[in-house]
């Protein structure tokens, strides 16, 4: 198993980002930060989504990363409790 932890800080400071943490080139943890996935492939590659919860610094990237996905085509399983699906679909 790859993990590379593309951010894991609550908020937007010079060297730190919001969380964000990537298994496999694939699954994504939290879409706090994905700037460091600069490539349409890397985007490309990611398949699931885990939210752990839906504060901003969780989810900021989620628009961006959903929009990329759809212009290439791919889909996106997103999982989250009741209370963060229910949080996205009232808010995004």
């Amino acid at each position: 198993m790859r993990l590379r932890v593309l951010g894991c800080y609550g908020g937007e400071l010079l060297g730190y980002k919001s969380t964000a943490l990537l298994i496999d080139d694939h699954l994504l943890i939290d879409a706090g930060n994905v700037s460091i996935l600069t490539s349409a492939d890397d985007l490309s590659r990611i398949r699931h989504l885990v939210l752990s919860h839906a504060h901003l610094d969780h989810i900021k990237a989620l628009p961006f990363v959903a929009e990329q996905l759809a212009e290439g085509g791919t889909g996106l399983d997103v999982y989250g409790t009741d209370e963060v699906i229910d949080s996205l679909k009232s808010h995004i």
